[in-house]
């Protein structure tokens, strides 16, 4: 069920100003079933696939003989991509299969503000599980590996995980989002970002053409991915460059989709 907004303009002297707009995202956002649920599933994933994998490596006895690192403690970022990729798609696309866009439309005459407030209220709320979450698995892990393993990140780089974790699943929400605003179909905008994310990459890694498998580095799964590789080794994309490249693919569907819904009939 999606928030009813008609009266939005009617309040307090009927002046709609942005931070009303973000406040009625908000109701909305929670009032969809599968955004709170999707979430907290993102954050139990987070926080609990890492300190699992340093427990099962220290029971195994490897902890000392093989090196645990960021990767491993982070291993279900991959595929908390693709929770916070349906969240974005189902918040955007659903008030078209519901009728909820056009009171909001109404009660928003500047349709821009209805997609900047929607793209706050996702990421904002994507950030904080991503990086609380981030935060959580790095702690726990160095208790789960015991003694016997070592698991010390300079502070530096510690930070750059948990904030990386935030930004890089609020840049696939914000991608996400813009794709369920273009395509106006809750299970479209599923399945064609679900194909970007997940499809897109391995089917670019196959093709026994060079260049065609350069180019996955640069499709924003991969690319945002590369703000949580630890330090040293070859790096074909830099931490926050990769960032840089996700948030771009996810600028770019946001703003297609704000002139779409701006020219087109809701």
């Amino acid at each position: 069920m999606i928030a009813d907004v008609s009266s939005l303009g009617r309040v307090r002297g009927g002046r709609v100003t942005l931070g009303r707009v973000v406040i009625a995202e908000w109701i909305k956002f929670l009032t969809i079933p599968s955004n709170p649920i999707c979430l907290g599933v993102a954050f139990v994933a987070l926080a609990g696939f890492g300190p699992a994998a340093a427990l099962s490596r220290a029971l195994s006895g490897e902890g000392a003989a093989r090196p645990f690192g960021t990767g491993d403690a982070l291993v279900s970022v991959q595929g908390v991509q693709l929770l916070v990729a349906v969240v974005g798609a189902v918040y955007f696309a659903s008030e078209f299969l519901y009728g909820g866009i056009r009171p909001s439309v109404l009660a928003v005459p500047g349709r821009l503000q209805l997609v900047v407030a929607k793209a706050f209220v996702l990421v904002a709320a994507v950030f904080v599980i991503g990086a609380a979450g981030a935060l959580v698995t790095l702690s726990i892990v160095p208790l789960a590996l015991g003694a016997d393993a070592s698991f010390d990140l300079p502070p530096r780089l510690a930070a750059r995980l948990v904030i990386g974790t935030g930004l890089e699943l609020a840049a696939i929400g914000m991608l996400a989002l813009g794709i369920g605003g273009l395509v106006r179909s809750v299970t479209g905008s599923v399945v064609a970002v679900l194909a970007l994310l997940g499809f897109a990459p391995f089917a670019l890694a196959v093709v026994p053409v060079a260049w065609l498998q350069n180019l996955a580095v640069w499709l924003p799964s991969a690319a945002g991915l590369a703000v949580l590789q630890g330090e040293g080794g070859a790096k074909s994309v830099g931490p926050w460059e990769g960032l840089g490249v996700s948030f771009c693919w996810a600028v770019a569907a946001l703003v297609l989709a704000a002139v779409t819904l701006v020219r087109r009939d809701a």
